[in-house]
């Protein structure tokens, strides 16, 4: 089964749901995943893993998250996330922040 993941902040409105859901007899991890929130955790760790320069530990997390995403959900990733899957593989040239660890 396919779920709708909608794309939003965790804003007032968006507790006040998962809140609902968990009250409704939704485990917490659930409701985690149907909202989105598990391919948003991992996107942040494959940008941290960008700015800090250390492109294949993002990838590693990518492929995670992928499997993660297709095992658990029946979802692929997002275009955010495919997004960042080609920055970590051209790093050199995506850091528009600047940022660079020295290694």
């Amino acid at each position: 089964m396919k779920l709708k993941i909608p794309k939003q902040e965790y804003t007032a409105e968006f507790k006040e749901l998962a809140v609902k859901r968990v009250k409704a007899g939704q485990g917490i991890g659930t409701v985690a995943r149907e909202l989105g929130l598990v391919e948003r955790f991992y996107q942040r760790v494959m940008h941290c893993y960008l700015v800090l320069g250390r492109p294949a530990e993002g990838l590693g997390v990518y492929r995670r998250m992928r499997q993660t995403l297709s095992v658990t959900l029946g979802l692929s990733p997002s275009p955010e996330s495919d997004s960042l899957y080609k920055q970590l593989l051209t790093p050199a040239s995506s850091s528009s922040d600047g940022l660079h660890a020295s290694r």
